[in-house]
């Protein structure tokens, strides 16, 4: 079985996993079993599939595997996002819970909101989750789901809007965003679609 001592991935550093308050807001917010999407893997995945359906997009096959209880996908980087071709295996799935923690260049990451759009069912039912939402790099993608009409939740340590050289001096800041669906027949307002479809259903 794979172990962190076989992944070979110069540009690895520890500090750079998922925070505890990251996986603790999961653990507290999630149910067990609830079903989660990542882009982005590493150590971090290990603990989340312990608790959780967990499926992981990864670029770098070193990462591929290491959590065993995890389904992965590969899908190296096209366009500089990983490839959509990789991901039409997604397209009619749902979530409760999308992580976006890659690709590992922060400035690429902005690619998950064109993708957002184009399948926007993978996203129906889902809290999201970006990490690293406080960088100079990153501040545009929460912008961009703002826009479309998400909603901040909750901020994991407001972080200065910097990039930092050094990486042991992170601070684990993290934002999380809802979707309003609101019910066409009583105006009434759901974060999941499922839930806004069943709203007036049975009137």
């Amino acid at each position: 079985m794979k172990t962190l001592d076989d992944v070979q991935d110069d540009n690895y550093i520890p500090e750079y996993a998922n925070s505890d308050e990251l996986e603790n807001w999961i653990f507290n917010n999630l149910s067990e079993g609830s079903k989660i999407l990542e882009f982005g893997s590493g150590t971090g995945t290990i603990e989340l599939a312990e608790k959780y359906n967990v499926t992981s997009v990864e670029d770098n096959e070193e990462w591929l595997y290491l959590a065993h209880d995890s389904t992965y996908i590969y899908a190296p980087l096209v366009n500089d996002w990983y490839d959509w071709q990789a991901l039409d295996i997604l397209k009619n799935e749902t979530f409760d819970l999308i992580l976006i923690d890659g690709p590992s260049d922060l400035t690429r990451r902005t690619g998950v909101f064109d993708w957002f759009q184009a399948n926007p069912k993978v996203f129906s039912n889902a809290i999201l989750m970006i990490d690293d939402n406080a960088m100079e790099s990153t501040i545009e993608l929460p912008a961009l789901f703002k826009d479309a009409g998400w909603e901040q939740i909750h901020q994991g340590l407001s972080a200065p809007i910097i990039e930092k050289q050094n990486f042991s001096q992170l601070e684990p800041h993290f934002g999380v965003y809802v979707q309003n669906h609101e019910c066409p027949e009583c105006g009434e307002e759901f974060n999941r679609s499922d839930d806004m479809i069943e709203c007036c259903a049975n009137l």
